[in-house]
């Protein structure tokens, strides 16, 4: 099946807007591992697996193998990343720094059935300009620094 294809019948798969389990069902193991491949670099692979886990498709092993260990190390790194969100937010609220978290960790919890079926690569924060230096300042004493000069 075409990359494009694929795209689509994984977007289509995972939105849930329809049932596209019979086509799914029916990729071949090359189909299989190139949408794998989609899901890994797209950064939804744990999402796939939590909707093929509850579907009843036969996946192949060696493909539901890496979509269940991409779900379980995405799990215990959300976890990782809460706890540390956590702590950040109680010390920048110490600090009397409003926050507002943006983006990944943000969708995780609003959007997503669980937590654990959102990639996160980092953690976006919003704070006032007035406030960015203080900010700044707590962070670097826990340890976290910009990659790059926050705007």
């Amino acid at each position: 099946m075409q990359s494009e294809k694929l795209i689509e019948l994984l977007l289509a798969y995972l939105s849930e807007r329809e049932d596209k389990t019979t086509e799914i069902s029916k990729l071949s193991n090359a189909d299989w591992k190139a949408l794998l491949r989609l899901s890994t670099h797209h950064g939804v692979a744990p999402l796939l697996y939590h909707r093929l886990s509850n579907a009843g498709v036969k996946v192949p092993d060696e493909v539901f193998e890496a979509l269940y260990k991409a779900y379980h190390s995405n799990v215990f790194r959300n976890i990782q990343y809460y706890h540390s969100l956590s702590e950040v937010l109680k010390r920048l609220q110490r600090g009397g720094i409003d926050v507002i978290v943006l983006k990944g960790a943000y969708l995780a919890k609003t959007v997503y059935q669980s937590q654990a079926l959102r990639v996160i690569g980092d953690i976006d924060l919003l704070v006032k300009k007035a406030d960015l230096g203080q900010a700044e300042k707590i962070l670097l004493e826990m340890g976290y620094g910009p990659t790059e000069r926050p705007s």
